[in-house]
């Protein structure tokens, strides 16, 4: 019980319906909290914890933030996860009798905010949900700020990986679950806060009947396979939680669409992170990461369609041709090019702005931003009339509303000066409403009667430090200095006394007041009340305005990718149907560390991967070019896929359906898995799902148990993907017995990272070449990390005892006779240790790269030795 005054008992009443909420409670100019949520709130924002009497013996706990800066710290308690219900007066104070009524507005979670502090402009904030239907996994998610909603579903043995896979990649905010579900969601969707709705929310019968009601009932988004229960669930629980919290319908939402994992080249969350592919590993941003390198968008919605291409490339043929070849006329065309980025460089947020206008949040300034992003499109459609070489383009240009209707009504409407808020009035333009100009004219004219009339009084009553002044409180008054007393007039009436004078009035003062302060009154409320119907009108336009929206974030990625191609000299990659099975490139980079190194430091590859050839073996030394080769690779693929040229001089790519990469160590401590146990799960969900057109990168297998353990789980990993998965695989490893499998398996192919060697020194060339490595150089490269000399002499010698004693073991293949596995004996050394050491060093000596002096400096230690 937090009191029984009247205030205290409507708090209370409009708490209990909202339990799970921080409960913002508008009283005058601030929002209050009470009781337990104002302890919890002054901690979190770090504001001072008062209290309030309320009919009780003891003071309730209180605190409370300013309205006009509440945006600020309903961003902090979202981003720390928390829910804040609105609650506002609903009724004017001053003619209110007894309590102000209240309500709540709007509840803000971390799916459903507006506010762009809780997330950047180039990136979504997705409130998704999830539900489980007789065996199948339902996936909705939307976008609240954009309008963007869709759905899908999952079944079959993988189908809680998939979805894992899924929500790792659109992140959500926020997921809406049944509560039963809570401990099976959560270790699916990590960090993302879980909300658990009553279960008859997720109804089947519920969601449609919703689904049927926001959209036309006859429409596509009405009529979901009767097989996507799951999904529908899901949309429907969307559909319900959003007009709950915004008690409201969410009018942005225009469309549904239901996708298949299936449909795009599917990348699962391990490879998606693994290949830095929108953030970094490191330090989990976008700097640095191949979305960071690729994105030369204008625009807030083309950066964020540019990483939605990047998350769903397409497996359609036709469709990449498509954009490849709307890249292609933007890269051909300069010029143009230049003018289209210059265009949409005015282009403001529309897709956002159009929500903040229909729940009638947009401020003026907003409004005057949509008005110059609208006067740049006749010159965008003039640009793309001269771009028809391509179908994409063509369709985008047919397309394309210019809007100028919307335009001229924000020019005429809204002040070109117009305030950052509603309060200041000076937002409706002159000559758009007459009773504005009228009331303006009269607040503006009455001012200059007023200091006319302070003029006249000075003059008839002689004080010459007469003046006018205003306040809240008094409204306007005389002043008056005590050495002026004696001249005051009769026709004064004194209103207040001060220290060093008197206030007065006069009749025409007042007159004057109550002209000027009324006209200024009704002036702000009528601006508003226009606005209001501003906004409703420009709403009105919504499907236009997200229509020419879609087609300028579509145009925007596609010339972003365009001046990637420019600027870093891309090439168009050939692309052929996945039953060809053929990858072919020539100079080929790595996007994002060709970008760190000088522009001619980075040393280019080639590679060609015939139908025939299913396995490629690298190996080579730590710091040679392996991983970066590998990576270059699936990256390649991908950004392709996603309709990009690509980082090589040519490129020939048969599509691909999905690619694994599985690189590094890491562990996995919360869920109490070894670096080791890690490594397995990973290849395990590379070995059950990869198909022969699939895309396997491997950088080391078993390298975090035994030697033994991990060359034999390698050999056997790579007999499976060869004779059972028959998927594209690039396997770059240490383990280089792994090499003997070209000769007894067809398929199977040896590459290597170049060195040169110079004495005990070896020189890195970062060229993937035909052929096996003959050794690992991990002793040359432990020199070049600047290990003592003492542990290198002995790690050399360590090498030379192992490598003797395991002379002549060989590792039969699958399929091949138990009699060639037969061990042969290590062979006796009748050499002492120095001499053994000293053949060691003479075998290693490239005699083609030293001098005669140093062969005989060299010959002089060996023999010192020996002796």
């Amino acid at each position: 019980m937090l009191g029984n005054t009247p205030m205290m008992q409507q708090y209370q009443q409009i708490k209990r319906q909202y339990p799970d909420t921080l409960l913002f409670f508008r009283l005058g100019d601030f929002y209050e909290m009470f009781g337990p949520d104002a302890t919890l709130a002054a901690k979190e924002l770090e504001i001072t914890l008062t209290g309030r009497e309320a009919g009780l013996e003891e003071r309730i706990p209180m605190c409370g933030v300013p309205y006009h800066a509440v945006d600020t710290y309903l961003a902090r308690l979202i981003q720390k996860g928390y829910k804040v219900a609105i609650c506002e007066q609903t009724e004017d104070p001053r003619t209110a009798k007894g309590i102000v009524k209240r309500e709540v507005i709007r509840v803000v979670t971390p799916g459903t905010s507006l506010d762009g502090q809780l997330f950047t402009e180039e990136g979504n904030n997705y409130l998704a949900a999830v539900c489980l239907e007789e065996g199948t996994w339902g996936l909705a998610f939307t976008d609240f700020s954009t309008g963007e909603f869709r759905v899908t579903d999952f079944i079959g043995a993988n189908a809680q990986a998939a979805l894992r896979d899924e929500l790792s990649r659109i992140n959500p905010a926020e997921i809406l679950i049944r509560a039963a579900s809570a401990e099976t969601v959560r270790p699916l969707a990590k960090g993302a806060v879980l909300t658990s709705l009553e279960e008859d929310i997720f109804s089947y019968r519920q969601a449609r009947t919703l689904l049927a009601g926001h959209f036309q009932a006859d429409s596509p988004e009405s009529r979901l396979p009767a097989e996507a229960k799951a999904a529908v669930c899901s949309a429907g629980a969307i559909l319900y939680y959003l007009q709950e919290t915004q008690k409201a319908p969410p009018q942005q939402i225009r469309q549904l669409k239901m996708y298949q994992a299936e449909s795009f080249l599917m990348i699962d969350a391990v490879t998606f992170r693994n290949l830095e592919i929108t953030r970094t590993l490191r330090a989990n941003e976008k700097k640095g990461s191949l979305l960071e390198i690729m994105d030369k968008t204008r625009t807030a919605a083309g950066s964020r369609l540019l990483k939605t291409w990047l998350q769903r490339p397409l497996t359609d043929r036709s469709a990449l041709e498509e954009r490849h070849q709307a890249v292609e006329v933007l890269l051909q065309h300069w010029s143009l090019r230049q003018g289209l980025r210059k265009s949409l460089d005015e282009v403001y947020d529309m897709e956002r702005l159009t929500t903040r206008i229909l729940y009638k949040r947009a401020l003026p300034r907003e409004l005057l931003a949509l008005r110059n992003s609208l006067s740049v499109l006749p010159e965008i459609k003039s640009i793309l009339s001269n771009l028809l070489n391509s179908v994409y383009l063509s369709g985008l240009t047919s397309e394309l509303d210019t809007l100028e209707d919307i335009r001229a009504l924000l020019e005429r409407a809204v002040c070109d000066e117009a305030p950052p808020n509603l309060n200041s009035g000076n937002i409706i333009k002159a000559g758009f409403h007459e009773e504005v100009d009228r009331l303006r004219t009269a607040g503006q004219n009455g001012k200059k009667w007023i200091a006319a009339l302070e003029a006249s009084e000075k003059e008839k009553t002689g004080i010459k430090s007469l003046k006018v002044g205003f306040n809240k409180v008094f409204g306007y008054y005389f002043e008056v200095t005590r050495a002026n007393l004696a001249l005051v007039p009769e026709y004064f009436q004194r209103k207040q006394t001060l220290a060093n004078g008197e206030r007065y009035v006069t009749e025409e003062l007042l007159r004057l007041e109550n002209e000027v302060l009324g006209a200024e009154e009704k002036l702000l409320a009528l601006e508003a009340e226009i606005y209001d119907s501003l906004l409703t009108e420009v709403g009105s336009f919504r499907d236009r305005i997200q229509k020419t929206t879609q087609v300028l974030s579509q145009l925007d990625v596609l010339q972003s990718l365009a001046e990637l191609a420019a600027k870093n000299n891309y090439v168009r990659p050939q692309l052929l149907e996945k039953e060809k099975n053929i990858l072919e490139f020539k100079g080929l980079r790595h996007p994002v560390v060709e970008r760190l190194l000088d522009s001619h430091s980075f040393i280019p590859n080639d590679l060609e991967i015939a139908t025939e050839v299913i396995l490629s073996i690298i190996t080579g030394p730590n710091m040679g070019g392996k991983s970066t080769f590998c990576r270059s690779v699936a990256l390649a693929v991908i950004m392709a896929q996603a309709g990009s040229f690509v980082p090589a001089e040519q490129a020939v790519i048969s599509l691909r359906d999905r690619v694994f990469a599985r690189v590094g160590a890491s562990d996995d401590l919360g869920s109490g898995q070894s670096t080791f146990m890690v490594e397995m799960n990973e290849v395990a969900n590379i070995l059950r799902q990869a198909t022969p057109h699939s895309l396997v990168i491997l950088d080391e297998v078993g390298r975090g148990t035994s030697t033994y353990d991990g060359l034999s789980m390698a050999w056997a990993v790579s007999e499976y993907l060869v004779l059972r998965q028959k998927a594209k695989t690039l396997f770059a490893t240490h383990y280089h017995e792994l090499t003997q499998l070209e000769e007894n398996i067809p398929g199977i192919r040896n590459l290597s990272a170049a060195v040169r060697e110079k004495g005990e020194q070896i020189i890195f060339l970062h060229k993937i070449i035909d052929g096996p490595a003959d050794k690992s150089y991990g002793i040359q490269v432990g020199r070049l990390a600047g290990l003592p000399a003492e542990v290198i002499e002995r790690a050399h010698a360590v090498l030379r005892d192992i490598e003797a004693e395991h002379l002549g073991r060989t590792i039969v293949p699958t399929g091949q006779p138990a009699a060639a596995a037969e061990t042969a004996p290590a062979q006796t050394s009748f050499l002492t240790e120095q001499e053994e050491e000293v053949l060691g060093r003479l075998s290693a000596l490239d005699l083609n790269s030293i001098t005669p002096l140093e062969a005989l400096n060299i010959l002089a230690g060996l023999k010192k030795m020996i002796k």
